[in-house]
């Protein structure tokens, strides 16, 4: 879908976070200690200075590595032992000849229980995701939270925003409005492109491969519906519906965006929240709906007035001329109504005839240097494009105006002379 232009959106998740003390994730690379566990002869991986990590709660835990999944080469194992390291309670010990998924699950259940990865002699190391799924916390963690479908670097991965934090009005930014505690976060690690092929072929460690930033954009949850059991809506799954909702907006207003022009719409308008500039928790921000469809209207291609507007005619009606106009934080563009002074001059208006916006002259300056000039003066801060032809030649040259102050521009702009 995402190949074909679809917006993809896909809530975060919501297992937590480690700014706000609730991450149930660690990743890194693979490093080696000089321990051993009972009944095991692997080499056993290190988690900064001991051996073993632990979850707060029961809960299911997966351990995932750097090789392809259907593919994966190098041995690892997931075990649960006692609290004291001395008994094997649990051991995940699928084998990986090639053939397998780089995949290993346990279940803990008792808060003491320590966690263990053991790697195959052979085997090579590789970049780890220890993660305790179903809202456990784990002893030492980092950051990475964002996993799956919402780890698609073009999918839109959505964080959650309590919309009570905007206190009935709309959202402040910056650190009045966090994600919530639960919401996932990035960044995510990939290794291998959509085809399957290696980003970094042969590093398959934290050097290696990409990292991308997720979420991408945060939106509001605990939201008020009319669904039964959904008053309030709570959580990522509510929050990404929102963002989709604005991305459809954003489309409608401007049906030709790329995907790309959507991505930069929805993410370059964002409210930061949290810390300055994009980040971890929120991607770029809050998505705002005014802003991003005010964003899209601009990108859109101006009116065409070739037929929409009586032309303003100059030198004998050899010249005609017409303009288009929008004021994108209004919503509002046109063709603008001519009203001519002379032969060799005359304006437009787009609101009001008695207040005209764009000043025009076309110029006979062959006897100086063989051209027609065009001068152009803008009493308007409007974006416009004024384009003038030349019915003798066929020739149409285009004099633009960017949104802001008001310009002058001039042109010895048509050859050919009488």
């Amino acid at each position: 879908m995402i190949a074909r232009g679809v917006a993809y959106f896909s809530s975060a998740g919501n297992v937590g976070n480690l700014t706000h003390g609730k991450a149930g994730v660690w990743e890194g690379d693979f490093a080696a200690s000089s321990q051993q566990i009972p009944g095991h002869h692997g080499v056993v991986h290190r988690f900064g200075t001991g051996i073993s990590n632990s979850v707060a709660r029961s809960s299911i835990v997966t351990l995932q590595w750097s090789d392809p999944f259907g593919a994966a080469s190098n041995d690892y194992d997931l075990c649960v032992l006692s609290a004291d390291l001395s008994r094997v309670l649990d051991c995940s010990s699928n084998v990986q000849d090639g053939h397998g998924d780089p995949f290993e699950q346990v279940q803990t259940f008792d808060p003491g229980e320590r966690l263990v990865v053991v790697k195959a002699a052979a085997a090579k190391p590789r970049f780890l995701d220890l993660n305790a799924h179903q809202y456990g916390v784990l002893e030492i963690t980092t950051a990475g939270q964002v996993y799956g479908q919402p780890a698609v670097e073009d999918a839109f991965a959505v964080a959650a925003v309590d919309v009570a934090t905007a206190h009935g009005g709309p959202f402040p930014g910056g650190a009045a409005n966090p994600v919530e505690v639960y919401s996932s976060d990035g960044p995510r690690q990939i290794f291998y492109d959509p085809s399957g092929a290696p980003i970094t072929p042969g590093d398959f460690l934290a050097t290696g491969g990409k990292r991308i930033l997720k979420p991408d954009v945060a939106a509001a949850d605990k939201v008020l519906t009319h669904t039964p059991g959904f008053a309030p809506f709570a959580g990522t799954s509510a929050a990404a519906p929102h963002a989709a909702a604005i991305a459809a907006l954003v489309r409608q207003r401007n049906p030709g965006l790329t995907a790309a022009q959507l991505r930069e719409a929805l993410t370059a308008t964002a409210l930061d929240i949290e810390q300055p500039g994009p980040d971890r928790n929120s991607g770029a921000g809050i998505v705002d709906a005014l802003a991003a469809v005010q964003k899209a209207f601009s990108q859109a291609p101006l009116p065409d007035c070739a037929n929409a507007a009586p032309p303003l005619a100059f030198q004998g009606g050899r010249f005609a001329a017409v303009i288009a106009w929008r004021l994108a934080a209004k919503g509002l563009q046109g063709c603008g109504r001519p009203l001519p002074i002379s032969d060799r001059a005359g304006v437009w208006w787009f609101f009001d005839p008695a207040l005209p916006e764009v000043l025009a002259k076309v110029i006979d300056g062959c006897a100086v240097n063989g051209h027609h000039w065009v001068f152009v003066a803008g009493a308007t801060t409007a974006e416009y494009a004024l384009s003038v032809q030349d019915r003798q030649t066929g020739r149409t040259k285009v004099f633009r105006h960017t949104p802001g102050l008001p310009t002058t521009l001039a042109d010895t702009a048509f050859s050919g002379c009488p």
